[in-house]
C-alpha cells in the first residue's frame, strides 16, 4: 500500500487508486473480449509509464517492505535489504499518481461507450453470523456485538453504504447488550440502509424442525420486526440451510412471505440444479419467487462480479442477478476496501451495471419465472439428519412438549377463565427456535454448544410437563389422593385406551362395569389396554381405579419365540431379526429388524456427511440373548442383548393385542466412532415410490435409482414415519426422534446413530434411547400411519388423583388435521392450525365445546383474512389438497 502524507495513515485518495488499478489488473487478466483486452492493456501500460516513483536507493528500500510484490522476492534472498521504517511518499510523487489515476478513471469509463454495462447486478453488505457452531454461544454475542457495531461505523461514514441482517435473535441480543447502539441501528433501519432480512427468529435449520416450529420462526421473527422497526419482512433468507422441504413454500406464503433466497444449492456434489430465479412451487401448488444465487461471502470485486454474472448467464436469461458480499459464517461482514470499491467498479466497462440497495423491490417484481415444483434437496450435509442423537431427541419432546401446553392452557382459559401465559409460552418457544439454528440442530458444532442446548431443550420439557400436569387438574378439578386415573388424550382423533404407568398403587381399571388388570412388562412398569375403551379428542378422561384383578381375553398366543395376534404372526429367529405373516402374506423378502454397524468416513465435512457407499463395509449385529419378558393379555415383550466391540444393544419387542403396530424400544451404549448404525427391513412389495412424513405435509419420492437425481436421494430426511404401499397393503417405519431415512427398492432403511469425530469428537458417547416400530396396514399411509405415529410420540397422559370431572371434547374437527390449538397472540381468541395431510381436500367443519360469537379465517401471523360462515355452533371451511389453514375462534 502507499501512503500518504501523514506516516502510517492511508490517504483515501492513494487507497481508491489502488482500488483501481487492482480490479483494472484482475479485470484484464480475465476478461474474455479480445479487444476489450487490448483496450485495458494500453490503459495500465501507459498509466505506469506516465508515473514516476522515487528510484533513489536511500528511497527505494525504505518502501520495500510495503510492496506485496517486492517483499516477497527480497524475504527470500539470503541477504535481504534493510526493513527500514517507511517514510511518506513525497508530494511530488502523490500528485503525479493521482493525476495519472483520475486520467486512467476517466478515460476507463470513455471505455463505456464503446463497451457499455449490460444487465443490472444489485449488491448489499451482509454477514452469516452462525449463532453457534465451531464456537459457543457467548463468543456469539460478542461476535454479533463487534460486527454490528463494526457496521454501524461504516454506515456512518460512507453513504452510499447498504446492509442487510436476518435474525431476530441477534438484534434481540444487541438490544439488550449495548442498547445505544441498538437506537443506531434503528436510525439507520429508519434511513432505509440497514435493512432488517429474513423475518425468522433465527435462520433455522429446514428439514428436522416441525411444520409448527417453522411457522413459528416466522412469526416471533415477523412479529419482532414490524414491533421494532414497523418492517413486514417479504423475503425469507435461508442462505445457508442444508435443504428445504416441499412444504416450506405454503408456511412461508401464510407468513406474508413472497421471496425466498438461498445459496446452498450451489454445493450440490452431483447434479446441478438447474435455476438461479424460479418459481418455487409446493406441495399444495402455493407458488413463491426464489433465488439461489452463487454464495454470501463474496468480495466487492471485479473477479466476483464477473464470476457471479457468469455463473447468473448459464441459469437464466434475465438482466438481472445480485452479488451478496462481506466475509462470513464467524461475521466480520464488509470490509473498507470493499465498500470503496463500489464507486471505482461502477466506471468499468462490460461489466453489469452495479447498484447497492435494498434487493426487495427487484426480487418482488421478478417475473416469468421457470418452475421447480419439488423439496430443494441438498445432495450434500445427509449425516445432519442423523448427527448427535441427544439434540434431535430433545427438540422432538420440546416440540411435543409446547404443542400439549399450549392446547391444556388454552382449555383451561376457555373452559376455567384462568389466566393464559403467553409471555412464559414465546420464551420457551424462542429457546426452542434459537436450538433449531442450522448448525446447532443438526449436529454440526461444537461441545460447549450442546452442553447448553440440550439442557435448555431439556427445561422447556420440563417445564412443560409441570406446568401440563397442573392443567390437567385443573380441568378435571381434581383432588390430590388416588383412586381415580384421570387420562388426558392430546390428539384430535378418537385413542383406544393404552396406558403405561410406572409402579401404580392399584392393580386394575375400572371402566363401565369391566375390569382391565395391569400387566408388569419391564422397569416397574405397568400397561392397561382396552381397544374398545376410546377416547375421544381432547378429552379428559375419569377412570375407577380398583384392587379387583380379572383376566380378559385377549388375541395374543405365543408358542416359543413366535406370537400371533388378529392382525399377524410374527416369529423371532435367534439372531433378533423377525418375520411376519400379515393375512397369510410374507411382510419381508427376507428378515426384518437386521441392524447394522458401518463405517462411516466421510471425504469431507465429518459431522455432515454420509457418503452414498457407506454400506460397502457393514457388519451385522446379532443379538445373543433373547428372553421373553413379559406375557399377558396386553402386550408380549420380548429382551434381546447383544454387542459390538465395546457398545452394548438391548432391545424391548414390544406385541401389543389386537394392534398392527409392534414397538423396538433400543437402548444402546454407543462406543464408536467413525460408525452409522442403521436398521433394515426388506418389505416383500415393489411400489415406484415411497412416502415420507415432512413438515406439515408429505412427500413421496422414487425408489429407483435410474437418474443422478435420484441416485443423489439414497439419504432423504423426513419425520415421524416413512410408508412403502401399493395401494393393497403397506409397512410404514414409524420413529420417536429420528431423521435420516431410505427407501431403496424395496429395503426400507432408518439410521439410528452416528459417530463422527469432527467438530465434537465424544458425540453421543454413551446411552442412547430411542423408539421405532414397523406398522403394517391396509391401503397407503392414509391407513392409520398417521395416527399411530403420532400416539407413539405422544402417548395418552395418565395422572392418579381422589377425585375429577371429565371433559368430553374440547373441539371435533371433520375434514383436516389439527395441528396447533393455542390462544391468540393478541385478544381472546382460540387459534386452531389445520393441515389436509390426505392431499384430498374439501370442506371442514369445527365444533367447539365453548360459546363462540364467530371464527375468521387467519393466516399465520393471525392477521385477518375473511369470515367464516357458522351453522348451529359449526364453523364450516374449505381446504385446499395439501393446504394449511389457520383458523380463529373469537
Amino acid at each position: 500500500m502507499v501512503r500518504g502524507r501523514i506516516l502510517g495513515e492511508v490517504e483515501w485518495e492513494i487507497e481508491k487508486l489502488c482500488i483501481l488499478l487492482k480490479n483494472l489488473i484482475a479485470f484484464y487478466a480475465t476478461c474474455d473480449d479480445k479487444d476489450l483486452v487490448h483496450e485495458l492493456e494500453r490503459l495500465i501500460e501507459e498509466y505506469f509509464y506516465s508515473v514516476r516513483l522515487p528510484s533513489s536507493i536511500d528511497v527505494y528500500f525504505r518502501n520495500t517492505y510495503e510492496n506485496p510484490t517486492l517483499s516477497k522476492i527480497f524475504k527470500n534472498l539470503w541477504s535481504s535489504p534493510p526493513d527500514n521504517q517507511p517514510i511518506p511518499l513525497p508530494e511530488e510523487y502523490r500528485k503525479v499518481l493521482l493525476r495519472g489515476g483520475e486520467e486512467l478513471l476517466k478515460r476507463l469509463r470513455k471505455l463505456k461507450e464503446l463497451f457499455p454495462n449490460y444487465g443490472k447486478m444489485v449488491v448489499f453488505g451482509h454477514s452469516h453470523i452462525d449463532y453457534a457452531w465451531l464456537w459457543p454461544f457467548e463468543e456469539t454475542r460478542r461476535k454479533i456485538l463487534r460486527t454490528f457495531s463494526t457496521m454501524v461505523n461504516f454506515l456512518e461514514r460512507f453513504k452510499n453504504f447498504v446492509y442487510v441482517q436476518s435474525s431476530a435473535q441477534m438484534y434481540e441480543d444487541i438490544k439488550e447488550m449495548d442498547p445505544f447502539l441498538y437506537s443506531k441501528i434503528k436510525r439507520f433501519v429508519d434511513e432505509g440502509r440497514w435493512i432488517p432480512i429474513g423475518g425468522t427468529w433465527v435462520e433455522s435449520d429446514c428439514n428436522i424442525p416441525s411444520g409448527e416450529s417453522l411457522v413459528r420462526q416466522f412469526l416471533y421473527g415477523k412479529r419482532f420486526f414490524l414491533k421494532e422497526y414497523g418492517k413486514d419482512i417479504k423475503i425469507a433468507w435461508f442462505p445457508d440451510t442444508f435443504g428445504y422441504p416441499w412444504t416450506l413454500p405454503k408456511i412461508m406464503k401464510s407468513a406474508d412471505v413472497e421471496f425466498f433466497l438461498t445459496t446452498k444449492l450451489t454445493w450440490n456434489e452431483l447434479n446441478d440444479f438447474p435455476h438461479e430465479q424460479f418459481l418455487w412451487i409446493g406441495d399444495d401448488g402455493t407458488e413463491i419467487k426464489a433465488i439461489n444465487t452463487l454464495g454470501y461471502t463474496n468480495k466487492l470485486s471485479v473477479e466476483e462480479i464477473v464470476k457471479q454474472w457468469e455463473w447468473h448467464s448459464k441459469k437464466s436469461k434475465k438482466p438481472f442477478s445480485v452479488l451478496i458480499f462481506g466475509y462470513g459464517d464467524g461475521g466480520g461482514g464488509p470490509t473498507e476496501e470493499m465498500i470503496k470499491a463500489y464507486d471505482v467498479l461502477k466506471g468499468f466497462p462490460k461489466i453489469p451495471e452495479i447498484i447497492m440497495k435494498d434487493p426487495e423491490d427487484d426480487f418482488l417484481s421478478m417475473n416469468d419465472l421457470p418452475a421447480w415444483d419439488d423439496e430443494l434437496y441438498l445432495e450434500l450435509h445427509r449425516g445432519t439428519y442423523t448427527t448427535l442423537s441427544d439434540i434431535k431427541k430433545y427438540n422432538r419432546k420440546a416440540e411435543f412438549a409446547l404443542y400439549t401446553l399450549e392446547l391444556v392452557l388454552t382449555m383451561e382459559k376457555v373452559l376455567e377463565g384462568l389466566s393464559y401465559p403467553r409471555d412464559e409460552i414465546e420464551r420457551m418457544w424462542k429457546m426452542l427456535l434459537k436450538n433449531q439454528f442450522h448448525d446447532i440442530l443438526p449436529g454440526s458444532s461444537i461441545k460447549e454448544v450442546y452442553d447448553v442446548a440440550i439442557n435448555e431443550l431439556k427445561m422447556i420439557v420440563e417445564k412443560s410437563q409441570r406446568l401440563i400436569e397442573k392443567g390437567i387438574k385443573v380441568l378435571a378439578k381434581a383432588e390430590e389422593g388416588s383412586g381415580k386415573l384421570v387420562v388426558f388424550n392430546p390428539h384430535p382423533f378418537p385413542v383406544e385406551l393404552d396406558l403405561i404407568l410406572e409402579s401404580p398403587v392399584f392393580k386394575s381399571l375400572k371402566i363401565m362395569g369391566k375390569i382391565i388388570p395391569a400387566q408388569d412388562i419391564f422397569e416397574n412398569k405397568v400397561i392397561f389396554r382396552d381397544p374398545d375403551i376410546i377416547l375421544n379428542p381432547f378429552s379428559v378422561s375419569v377412570f375407577d381405579t380398583t384392587e379387583s384383578v380379572l383376566i380378559p381375553e385377549s388375541d395374543l398366543k405365543v408358542m416359543d419365540n413366535i406370537v400371533e395376534n388378529e392382525f399377524y404372526k410374527i416369529r423371532i429367529n435367534e439372531n433378533g431379526s423377525v418375520n411376519i405373516k400379515y393375512r397369510d402374506r410374507d411382510v419381508f423378502s427376507g428378515e426384518g429388524n437386521v441392524l447394522v454397524i458401518c463405517d462411516d468416513v466421510p471425504r469431507n465435512w465429518d459431522a455432515w456427511d454420509v457418503q452414498y457407499d457407506v454400506e460397502r463395509s457393514c457388519e451385522r449385529i446379532v443379538f445373543e440373548n433373547i428372553e421373553l419378558m413379559s406375557s399377558g393379555p396386553h402386550v408380549v415383550i420380548y429382551r434381546l442383548t447383544g454387542t459390538y466391540n465395546n457398545s452394548r444393544i438391548e432391545q424391548f419387542m414390544v406385541i401389543r393385542s389386537r394392534s398392527r403396530r409392534i414397538d423396538f424400544i433400543t437402548k444402546v451404549d454407543w462406543r464408536e466412532r467413525r460408525k452409522i448404525l442403521r436398521v433394515l427391513f426388506p418389505v416383500n412389495l415393489r411400489s415406484r415410490w415411497a412416502s415420507f412424513d415432512i413438515p406439515y405435509g408429505v412427500i413421496q419420492r422414487p425408489t429407483a435409482r435410474n437418474t443422478s437425481w435420484e441416485m443423489a436421494k439414497f439419504e432423504v430426511p423426513a419425520h415421524k414415519w416413512m410408508d412403502l404401499s401399493n395401494g393393497i397393503w403397506g409397512v410404514a417405519v414409524l420413529n420417536d426422534s429420528k431423521y435420516g431415512h431410505s427407501v431403496e427398492g424395496s429395503v426400507m432403511k432408518l439410521s439410528l446413530l452416528r459417530s463422527p469425530v469432527y467438530p465434537y469428537p465424544e458425540a453421543d458417547v454413551g446411552k442412547q434411547e430411542f423408539i421405532y416400530s414397523i406398522y403394517i396396514h391396509d391401503g397407503d399411509w392414509r391407513g392409520g400411519v398417521i395416527e399411530e405415529s403420532l400416539k407413539l410420540n405422544l402417548p395418552l397422559i395418565p395422572m392418579e388423583i381422589k377425585l375429577a370431572k371429565e371433559v368430553r371434547s374440547f373441539l371435533k374437527v371433520d375434514g383436516a388435521y389439527v395441528t396447533t390449538v393455542k390462544m391468540a397472540e393478541d385478544g381472546d381468541g382460540v387459534i386452531v392450525r389445520l393441515v389436509d395431510y390426505s392431499y384430498n381436500g374439501g370442506r371442514v367443519s369445527l365444533e367447539p365445546s365453548w360459546f363462540f360469537e364467530k371464527a375468521e379465517e387467519v393466516n399465520s401471523l393471525e392477521k385477518h383474512l375473511k369470515n367464516l360462515e357458522v351453522k348451529g355452533g359449526t364453523v364450516m371451511t374449505w381446504i385446499n389438497p395439501g393446504g394449511m389453514k389457520t383458523i380463529k375462534v373469537i
